[in-house]
């Protein structure tokens, strides 16, 4: 039995003045699920999640949240939150002044704000001193788990995730990438990220949308996304570049790692480097039907 839809969208479209930003997008997410939104920029995916989050309404169409149509309901009366991709979090504020700045606007009291702080600390992995630390102190892997607490801070039923690890080193964003997914599976909740990077999807994901130019061209699970008669080619902007999936069994890895395409060759010293870092991270190589061992972190079925 397929989960509930929690959000639809039905023939939603956005303009700005003359420019069309999405065409006609129709588009269900079920409850529990971690969606992906992959495109390049200027594909539409943050106009999208700007309107599912309450920050803008759509020109046509309707959105729903649990059969309810939320068009013109603001960002503040929503059951969702957003982790941005410049994480905004307040410089002047503590760790644990961050995290607890949902409740506190909500009225809850002081006493319920630390105990919910102290909690969250915990579940991602933070000493509880931290609570008193000041947020410019932290490092960038620290203030993503700090924007990830504050998200969840008041136990919202979706989270959206505008690209935050795009700015984080490849070997805290790979270690990040599993904390994600960890979360998801601990918290049950909804997750909706947005990323430039296809590799990112097929490492989170239960399903992944492709955006190009302001409309969903494909969507689907890591594994029917690769199928003979609808094979994914679209260029899709990060560390992997194209993907091509000419078979059933062959597994949808980027075209940077595999065949290094639209580039040169890295050196047989940036190769070694490359592997070096991948094993320091806890990265597993596995061969594919080539015999190359260096492709991805997980399998696109795993």
């Amino acid at each position: 039995m397929a989960p509930p839809v929690v959000l639809r969208l039905e023939n939603v479209t956005k303009r700005f003045g003359l420019f069309t930003a999405l065409h006609d997008i129709n588009l269900d997410i079920y409850d529990g699920e971690f969606l992906t939104i992959v495109g390049p920029s200027g594909s539409g995916k943050t106009t999208m999640i700007r309107l599912l989050v309450g920050m803008d309404e759509p020109s046509e169409g309707l959105i729903y949240l649990d059969g309810k149509v939320i068009n013109r309901v603001p960002a503040n009366k929503r059951p969702t939150c957003m982790v941005f991709q410049s994480l905004a979090l307040f410089p002047h504020r503590t760790v644990g002044q961050n995290i607890e700045f949902p409740l506190k606007i909500r009225g809850v009291d002081e006493r319920r704000r630390r105990a919910r702080a102290n909690e969250l600390l915990d579940l991602l992995h933070l000493p509880r001193d931290y609570y008193g630390k000041g947020v410019m102190q932290c490092s960038g892997g620290e203030r993503q788990r700090v924007a990830l607490a504050r998200a969840l801070a008041f136990d919202p039923e979706i989270l959206f995730f505008d690209e935050p690890l795009s700015a984080l080193d490849y070997r805290l964003r790979k270690a990040l990438e599993k904390e994600l997914k960890q979360l998801h599976r601990q918290t049950g909740k909804t997750f909706v990220y947005i990323t430039h990077s296809l590799e990112e999807a097929m490492v989170m994901s239960d399903r992944i949308a492709i955006m190009r130019t302001g409309s969903i061209a494909q969507v689907g699970t890591r594994r029917n996304l690769c199928q003979p008669e609808k094979p994914l080619r679209r260029r899709i902007h990060g560390r992997g570049q194209p993907v091509r999936c000419r078979g059933p069994g062959r597994r949808a890895v980027s075209g940077a790692r595999r065949g290094y395409v639209g580039q040169r060759r890295p050196s047989r010293y940036r190769r070694r480097r490359a592997r070096h870092l991948d094993g320091a991270a806890g990265i597993r190589p596995f061969p594919d039907s080539r015999g190359c061992r260096r492709l991805r972190s997980q399998r696109p079925d795993g």
